[in-house]
């Protein structure tokens, strides 16, 4: 038997600390803030932001960053979300992504 778990939406700023609803608001609405790093690499569009909101479903640390590898167009989804639990972790993993796309393009001709 399964058994339903009430759902608990938690809010953080960019270090880790609880904030209220009203206050990630204002913070998601300044695109700097949200912002944590972007780069193109050929075709692909990587972006890495704050969401504030906790996606860690499933439990663990609250999973506050995402990066999302976007056609350069915007207009279409060629992988991701990979979330992490802190800046230096959004930070490194867009790093890591970054080059992966642009070593792949260099023996491939393409990032994906």
């Amino acid at each position: 038997m399964r058994r339903n778990r009430p759902v608990t939406v938690s809010w953080y700023d960019r270090e880790g600390q609880p904030i209220a609803m009203e206050r990630w608001a204002e913070l998601l609405a300044d695109r700097e803030y949200r912002r944590v790093a972007e780069d193109t690499v050929g075709d692909a569009w990587v972006s890495t932001v704050w969401l504030g909101l906790d996606h860690s479903f499933l439990g663990g640390p609250p999973l506050t960053f995402e990066t999302m590898i976007w056609s350069v167009e915007g207009d279409k989804i060629l992988d991701g979300p990979i979330r992490y639990a802190t800046e230096s972790a959004a930070i490194e993993g867009h790093r890591y992504i970054v080059a992966e796309l642009r070593r792949r393009n260099e023996l491939y001709g393409g990032p994906i």
